[in-house]
């Protein structure tokens, strides 16, 4: 199902996808790519954003080259939403490969140019906060399983603890709230 003319960029492990229809929100076009694409191997990101000049296009980035060229060749052209896809190969490597292939301290080195071959620049980093966000959660996790066995276990910095108790607790309390109140109407 080939749908646009073959690429002339070096293959990569991020796939650039284009043509995507820009009235689908944000969460909901993440977690269709994903599905639509983990077939072909394991995916690091799916990196879609709704800003200006952005739209309609999306990065999905996988684990290995070869999940990648198997997604290219068998997706490009494929209908989306009633629209068909159209495929490419990033220009660049994406944040999520360089954190897979060298680990997260990569995204800090000065040294470490990112960007095009054309438009390469040494500056600041960034980077989608799903990983920031899984990372949390699980030292979360581990806090909490460590502190149900009985062991003592001093958060990362002293304000980090405290500041996701506040911004979590009262979320689950609210949860909880609404989960009781559902079983209570339910049990009517």
């Amino acid at each position: 199902m080939s749908g646009s003319k073959a690429t002339a960029l070096p293959p990569n492990t991020t796939l650039y996808v284009k043509n995507l229809r820009s009235t689908i929100k944000k969460p909901e076009l993440r977690r269709q790519l994903y599905a639509l694409f983990i077939v072909y191997g394991r995916i690091l990101d799916v990196v879609a954003t709704r800003a200006e000049g952005m739209r309609g296009q999306a990065f999905v980035v996988f684990e290995n080259l070869a999940g990648s060229t198997a997604a290219l060749r068998a997706m490009d052209g494929f209908s989306f939403y009633g629209q068909p896809l159209i495929l490419d190969y990033a220009k660049a490597s994406s944040k999520a490969t360089i954190v897979h292939e060298r680990g997260p301290e990569a995204l800090f080195d000065p040294t470490l140019k990112f960007g095009t071959k054309k438009d390469t620049q040494i500056g600041k980093v960034t980077f989608s906060s799903a990983g920031a966000d899984l990372q949390g959660r699980e030292r979360k996790r581990a806090r909490e399983e460590a502190g149900q066995r009985g062991e003592i276990v001093e958060s990362d910095s002293e304000g980090e603890e405290s500041d996701e108790r506040a911004d979590e607790e009262p979320e689950d309390d609210q949860r909880d709230v609404k989960r009781r109140k559902s079983e209570v109407n339910n049990s009517d």
